[in-house]
């Protein structure tokens, strides 16, 4: 019966340790605690947020990666700051690009929200990408000054992209609890022991 009970209970401890641990208080960034400037992208690197803006042309093509910009502006939510793209220039277009890692361990969350702001003033439409590990995972588009939100079922966020047509800043960026994505022994283990678990409650079913 304890060799039985043993693999079972100390795997199903380790997934209960795992779900108890995944919710923590949300990271939010208002962009109010340094002086309007230019930013690396590691300005938030100790919460585990890493912001770039992202040039392109017209056409598609990619031009680079630059810094982001801190600007004080009357669009704020919360006042003064609120966060947009370097300055576009030879007719690039500029986003603005959110990943979340440390310097150990890719990041990953189930919730994401931001305020769309300045944007009234144009008629053009802005889009957010969300990122995961293979790819983009949904597209979302809208007008105007807008609170976005979304919550996934599992934790598969891994960044996001921001599209506009350069008149638009976020402000009030909030970002889920961050996992680490799981390391394949653990996710071994944490297998092992719910087949255990299945096992034992199969007789049950049966009956």
């Amino acid at each position: 019966m304890r060799r039985t009970c043993t693999p079972v209970l100390f795997g199903f401890l380790m997934f209960a340790s795992i779900c108890t641990n995944a919710r923590a208080d949300p990271i939010r960034l208002t962009f109010d605690d340094v002086a309007p400037g230019i930013y690396l992208s590691n300005l938030y690197g100790q919460f585990g947020v890493h912001l770039i803006s992202g040039a392109s042309f017209p056409d598609g093509g990619a031009a680079g990666i630059t810094e982001v910009s801190i600007v004080a502006s009357e669009d704020a939510v919360s006042a003064p700051n609120i966060l947009r793209p370097r300055p576009p220039t030879f007719e690039l277009f500029t986003d603005i690009i959110g990943f979340f890692f440390n310097q150990e361990e890719t990041l990953l969350t189930d919730s994401l929200s931001m305020t769309i702001v300045g944007a009234d003033s144009s008629p053009e439409p802005w889009s957010i990408r969300l990122i995961g590990l293979g790819g983009y995972l949904d597209t979302f588009v809208g007008t105007g000054n807008h609170v976005f939100s979304v919550t996934r079922r599992t934790n598969d966020i891994l960044g996001f992209e921001f599209l506009g047509t350069g008149s638009e800043g976020l402000d009030n960026l909030t970002v889920g609890d961050l996992t680490p994505v799981p390391e394949p022994g653990t996710l071994a283990l944490v297998g092992l022991g719910l087949a255990g678990l299945l096992r034992r409650m199969r007789p049950h079913w049966r009956s």
